[in-house]
């Protein structure tokens, strides 16, 4: 009775060769999309480290200045302007813009060595 069975489900050879590169076809496929999401995974977590890496490397090297206004007198004041941030970060040029109300004055200093904490003393800036 087994025999019977078996061979009314008979496939012949031929028909089981052309189905092989049928069935490795949907094999590669299938791990192709699995390789794709894993891909995509690793792209979304690079991008994710990138922007990390982007973010501190900003924090880090950008300047941090405290500033501070002191009263020398009635008609003149001392800035002293401190940089917080890392020593390797050179400030070279200070600009203090000054809204008053006989106009607006600018004043620049160029600074010439790698310095912590500044001080300047204005003049009279109202005459």
């Amino acid at each position: 009775m087994h025999m019977q069975l078996a061979s009314s489900f008979r496939i012949p050879f031929t028909t089981l060769l052309s189905y092989i590169p049928v069935i490795a076809t949907i094999v590669t496929t299938f791990f192709s999309i699995i390789l794709a999401r894993a891909t995509l995974r690793y792209v979304e977590a690079t991008d994710k480290g990138l922007a990390l890496a982007r973010e501190e490397f900003e924090r880090e090297w950008s300047p941090d200045l405290h500033i501070k206004m002191e009263r020398v007198s009635a008609s003149e004041a001392r800035i002293i302007v401190t940089n917080l941030a890392k020593t390797s970060v050179l400030l070279q040029l200070l600009q203090l813009r000054l809204s008053l109300l006989k106009g607006i004055f600018l004043h620049q200093y160029r600074l010439r060595q790698d310095v912590q904490r500044i001080r300047i003393a204005s003049q009279p800036l109202i005459q």
